[in-house]
């Protein structure tokens, strides 16, 4: 059908269907499902990042680098679970350990020999790690990370940095998304709570920093120095995909270091980046390191662990001073999973990825030139974000506030078989190749075709 481009770019097909309308065709059992989802969830819904309007799609299956969804729509998958899943959708391998586990019993409520093993495994892979605990999410590893400095310090104030995301516990939820109207100076940022239910008190108890400003950073920090916990950075700002300047990261790294304020590195999401995590090629050894996503090979998953004096306050032997335990904390299946997955994901796969995310950045940012628009394509090793904006993204407020346009290109790219997570951040996994670069490229190309007059009527800044 040839397509139709308004200067308002609401409609795109000679019959005058919005991209809504043609998402609703292909997904009325989807939308069937959420309508009974309404009925027991809040919002039909039990995990926020998963809610795009009018409605998510449901999915049934998934294979290698493909998710089919219940109305046998097939995606290629850039989402991964939101970077999870490193080797797509049910690898063999990983079925075999988790399901093998299964069968030895999946909790059973004593030490086994597969949290040893995953243990181990992370000791040996990541330069900055001594001792390691297990927990069930990235949100609890990093809760307990901070807990941890909180002890070692005696201190209580958490500092962090604005725009960045460490899970859904208090601390970690200020400063996320702070309105521009209550967020205070780009230099000194407003400590500002990012939910409801947050007590007001953090407001106080967590210090908000600016992410690649290493001169106003440690201009705050020395203002505070002496109430500090920690400081609390994810090395890309998790999945905004943000690199760090390597200045700041060595200022940073000095300025810790000197005071013995804890240095907690977010990796939750930064693994995947290299073999050892984000911290081995930065060439900087936190005190302390988060773990979760494809540590536990698909399954729910966290860690924390590091400098040995800091973890040494969880030995049990004789009574530990730090209260940490979880159901569930290395449980087989996961611990199965998990070691699985890392071992496959080696030092030549990490490099292979990493080249193949290099090709689909380099095609990406040639289609987007030739379309004649100007979108920065962020990436850090087989991490990605799109960006609708002229300008470099190098902290959170040069982030674009074009929310409509990035859903509009997010459903524009799934109806061409892509999926990516609603605010334009995706990754790559193992059983990707060339194919599927291209796939992406196309679907990419395509994509940007169908928006350009939009951006053009709504954002021309972002023409060339």
């Amino acid at each position: 059908m040839r397509e139709h481009r308004n200067a308002g770019g609401m409609t795109d097909d000679t019959d005058g269907r919005s991209h809504v309308e043609r998402y609703r065709d292909r997904t009325e059992t989807s939308r069937r499902h959420h309508e009974t989802a309404l009925e027991y969830l809040p919002g039909g819904n039990t995990r926020e990042a998963l809610h795009y309007s009018p409605y998510p799609a449901y999915l049934e299956d998934g294979d290698g680098a493909v998710v089919t969804d219940v109305d046998g729509n097939e995606y290629l998958d850039f989402l991964n679970n939101y970077t999870s899943l490193i080797h797509g959708h049910a690898p063999t391998g990983i079925v075999e350990a988790a399901t093998d586990a299964v069968r030895r019993g999946s909790a059973p409520g004593g030490p086994t020999t597969d949290e040893i093993e995953l243990a181990r495994h992370l000791v040996d892979r990541a330069p900055a790690l001594e001792l390691i605990r297990f927990t069930n999410s990235g949100t609890e590893a990093t809760m307990n990370a901070i807990r941890a400095a909180r002890a070692y310090t005696g201190n209580d104030i958490v500092a962090k940095f604005e725009g960045a995301y460490h899970g859904t516990h208090d601390d970690a939820q200020v400063s996320i998304h702070p309105p521009a109207h209550l967020s205070g100076p780009a230099d000194d940022p407003t400590s500002v709570p990012d939910s409801a239910g947050v007590p007001d008190s953090k407001r106080e108890e967590v210090l908000s920093l600016p992410f690649n400003d290493a001169d106003a950073t440690v201009e705050k920090l020395e203002r505070h120095r002496d109430e500090l916990a920690c400081v609390l950075l994810a090395p890309y700002m998790g999945s905004a995909v943000v690199p760090p300047e390597p200045d700041f990261l060595e200022t940073l790294a000095d300025w810790t270091d000197r005071t013995d304020v804890p240095l907690i590195f977010d990796e939750v999401i930064s693994l995947r980046v290299a073999y050892g995590g984000a911290h081995a090629t930065l060439d900087v050894e936190p005190d302390l390191i988060t773990y979760g996503k494809i540590v536990g090979g698909g399954f729910p998953v966290g860690a924390f662990g590091g400098r040995e004096e800091l973890l040494d306050p969880y030995d049990p032997r004789g009574g530990a001073s730090v209260v940490h335990s979880g159901t569930f904390n290395a449980n087989p299946v996961t611990a199965s999973a998990g070691l699985a997955a890392l071992e496959a994901f080696d030092e030549a796969a990490v490099e292979r990825l990493d080249g193949l995310a290099d090709t689909l950045a380099s095609a990406s940012r040639d289609v987007i030139a030739d379309r004649g628009l100007s979108i920065q394509f962020n990436r850090a090793g087989s991490l990605f974000t799109l960006y609708l904006s002229p300008d470099p993204v190098r902290t959170y407020r040069d982030k674009p506030h074009r929310k409509a346009l990035e859903r509009r290109l997010f459903h524009e790219l799934q109806s061409e078989g892509v999926r990516l997570a609603p605010k334009l951040m995706g990754c790559l996994s193992t059983p990707m190749d060339e194919a599927e670069v291209d796939q992406f490229v196309a679907a990419l190309d395509t994509a940007l075709g169908r928006l350009a007059p939009t951006i053009a009527a709504r954002a021309p800044e972002m023409v060339d």
